[in-house]
């Protein structure tokens, strides 16, 4: 979906712009909307699967890897829309699940184990939420998105060496490797946090020099 989105700019005339309002209408209807939150159906589907609320809701990695879709629905009404709407919106919602009701992270933001009686943290999934937010945040302004991807990143920062932007592909894993996925999720992180008045233009600027 960002990839069409990216490709309805650079491309007006194609197909791009009616292919991304297609995926968004056929995501709407795979999301379910419960008052001021919202989660995917299934994390996977196929042709001709029925639409059904689970009898569990999804907790922890199997509901967090929806921030890309919710990413990618916010992109859709910045670059294709050119301002919120409905999209955005379920966006706002399903981000809204996952930092609170998921328990894929602690109210202070530390990030919670990938699965229920798995200690592994995996980086980029945690920080990939962040920047669902907080670009759902640079278009709505809530306030709460922003927060909490405020007090992801401290602990995100923490949780690294901040000095040369090295950031770990896996928490509690000895030896720690790094995937170059963290490492730009929090360069991309600093910069949107620094845009929404959060400033953090000096971490930015030291890990690009890094």
């Amino acid at each position: 979906l960002g990839a069409f989105c990216v490709y309805a700019r650079k491309d007006p005339k194609g197909p791009w712009a009616e292919a991304a309002r297609r995926m968004v209408e056929g995501l709407k209807e795979r999301i379910i909307v419960e008052g001021d939150v919202a989660y995917l159906s299934s994390p996977a589907v196929e042709p001709g699967w029925p639409v059904q609320k689970p009898i569990q809701k999804p907790l922890k990695y199997t509901a967090a890897v929806a921030c890309q879709t919710a990413h990618g629905l916010a992109q859709y009404d910045r670059l294709v829309v050119g301002k919120p709407g409905e999209a955005t919106e379920l966006a706002g919602k399903m981000l809204r699940y996952i930092f609170r009701d998921a328990e894929f992270f602690a109210p202070d933001g530390t990030f919670l184990n990938n699965r229920i009686g798995d200690e592994t943290n995996h980086f980029h999934t945690h920080t990939m939420v962040v920047l669902a937010a907080l670009e759902v945040a640079a278009m709505t302004g809530e306030k709460d998105l922003l927060e909490w991807s405020q007090k992801t990143y401290n602990y995100a920062v923490s949780k690294g060496n901040s000095l040369v932007g090295y950031f770990p592909e896996f928490l509690h894993y000895e030896p720690s490797t790094s995937e170059t996925c963290e490492v730009a999720d929090m360069i991309m992180a600093a910069i949107m946090l620094s845009r929404l008045g959060k400033d953090h233009w000096d971490d930015a600027d030291r890990w690009i020099r890094n």
